[in-house]
């Protein structure tokens, strides 16, 4: 609900009506919520696609705080809960890099249009356990992936393990 709530640039109306249904539920103790409909779930995930979350600062942090929630999530399916209170401060970083050169990233993204396309959206964000340096964040994707690889975020350990990046 608060992520349908934070996206879909919905009215205040329709967002207060959504809490109402969403607390009647609670208190009549059902277990299903019916305050998200189908439509709501479909206009979320689309705005999950087209949303340009490292664009702005308060979308860096619904990004960050996505994203941790997101391998917390993970941790818990993997039977590692004891790792969750050992993480860290998170920290966003674009896999490629607004500044992402040809001679560090190939043809990768050869068309610098598609790289603006993609370059702020939810899918180019991983989560750090440390604030990269510019030339970390410039760096080509063989390097990320070492520095991923070594991560306590699965998400961001997953992303290590793939070939390319584009």
């Amino acid at each position: 609900l608060a992520m349908w709530m934070a996206l879909t640039r919905t009215s205040a109306l329709m967002r207060s009506r959504k809490c109402f249904v969403f607390l009647e539920t609670i208190r009549s103790g059902e277990t299903e919520g019916h305050c998200i409909t189908q439509e709501d779930k479909s206009s979320l995930r689309e705005a999950l696609v087209v949303n340009e979350f490292g664009a702005t600062s308060s979308g860096k942090k619904f990004a960050a705080a996505l994203l941790k929630r997101l391998n917390e999530n993970v941790l818990v399916q993997n039977g590692n809960e004891a790792l969750l209170n050992e993480l860290v401060p998170g920290y966003l970083e674009s896999t490629l890099p607004s500044k992402a050169s040809v001679k560090a990233w190939g043809k990768s993204f050869p068309d610098s249009k598609e790289r603006d396309q993609w370059i702020n959206r939810i899918g180019n964000l991983v989560l750090t356990s440390s604030k990269a340096t510019t030339r970390e964040n410039r760096a080509p994707f063989s390097e990320k992936k070492i520095r991923f690889q070594k991560d306590v975020w699965p998400l961001t350990q997953s992303v290590a393990k793939l070939d390319d990046w584009n």
